[in-house]
């Protein structure tokens, strides 16, 4: 007797006993199977959310020391003044972002590992399904409809659960600045009062030490103006000289360049004359059209030159007027 033949005897004889069809029989054993399967998916899940639950709790209670040895801190920062309050605040508001901030990488890791068991555990339901008759995709379907549900109210419950305890921890903070504020107050006060007479004295002692300062100061700087002045008069007229230097020499460059240009132009008019003799008129022509061309040019070419030069001069003069008047603005600021 072969496997078929017993799972055909084993069907027939659960027929006669239950008086039922063989293929419900079959539907039956599979939907069985399917449950199962299902329950089995769903331990795993609530496994992984009874983790999920446990970490969250061990981070409440992380949070809570966390919370515990703030407060310590700010009994600690009681007897400072008005000044370490406001750090004590920044620390305190910087502390508690970064304990939000280790809260939320916490739950995003709790999140991802939750994730990978939900796909592991998501793949063995596939593997299931497959196996299964139709009739049963509709049950899982529902389970997870439900789960899916379970799981958003959970979320929405651990949200909340956090969002009560962070008032929970502001009201305390605002509790605690409030007091620390009045209690800086009462201190200041009487700091004040001292203070106020400290300064008076202060005051006197620094007119005093202000007004011999200042006439010192005050001779110290007539001396540096008058030293100053002169120094800025020889540096202007050393510009001026050197200006007018330049200008002279490129007026003899100039010169020399017309002259030379003179030579050049008479020697080639008379041998244009020579070997043109026909054509004299047209060539005295053009030879005057380019003697006025090349005049331009070459005058234009100087002066480009000329003022090239003159430019950069006056550029390097304003630099050095202007270095000697930031020298002389910081001198009196000081």
């Amino acid at each position: 007797m072969d496997r078929k033949d017993r799972k055909i005897k084993v069907c027939s004889y659960l027929s006669k006993y239950w008086k039922m069809p063989r293929h419900f029989i079959r539907k039956s054993v599979l939907l069985m199977i399917g449950l199962f399967v299902n329950a089995f998916v769903c331990l795993q899940k609530i496994d992984a959310q009874r983790e999920f639950l446990l970490m969250l709790k061990t981070d409440c209670d992380g949070l809570k020391r966390k919370k515990e040895k703030l407060e310590k801190y700010v009994h600690e920062l009681k007897s400072k003044g008005e000044a370490t309050l406001s750090a004590v605040s920044y620390s305190l508001k910087e502390k508690r972002r970064q304990a939000q901030q280790e809260w939320e990488n916490l739950e995003k890791a709790a999140f991802k590992k939750r994730e990978k068991s939900e796909t592991f555990v998501a793949d063995l339901h596939r593997q299931a399904v497959k196996l299964l008759e139709p009739d049963l995709h509709n049950l899982l379907r529902k389970n997870e409809t439900e789960l899916e549900n379970k799981k958003k109210g959970m979320r929405d419950e651990i949200a909340r659960w956090k969002d009560v305890i962070e008032q929970k921890f502001e009201r305390q903070l605002k509790e605690q600045e409030s007091r620390e504020k009045k209690r800086v107050e009462e201190q200041l006060s009487v700091i004040k009062l001292q203070a106020e007479s400290d300064l008076k004295n202060l005051n006197l002692a620094k007119g005093r030490i202000s007004e011999s300062i200042q006439n010192d100061l005050t001779v110290q700087m007539e001396r540096d103006r008058t030293s100053f002045d002169e120094e800025y008069r020889g540096q202007c007229k050393l510009h001026a000289d050197q200006l007018n230097k330049l200008r002279s020499e490129e007026s003899q460059k100039l010169d020399m360049i017309f002259k030379q240009h003179n030579k050049d132009m008479d020697l080639i008019h008379r041998e244009q004359e020579n070997a043109i003799w026909r054509q004299k008129e047209l060539s005295a022509k053009q030879m005057e059209r380019w003697k006025e061309q090349r005049t331009v040019q070459i005058r234009n070419e100087v002066r480009c030159e000329h003022d090239r030069e003159l430019k950069s001069f006056e550029a390097k003069m304003k630099k050095d007027q202007q270095l000697s008047l930031c020298s002389l603005i910081l001198f009196f600021l000081v």
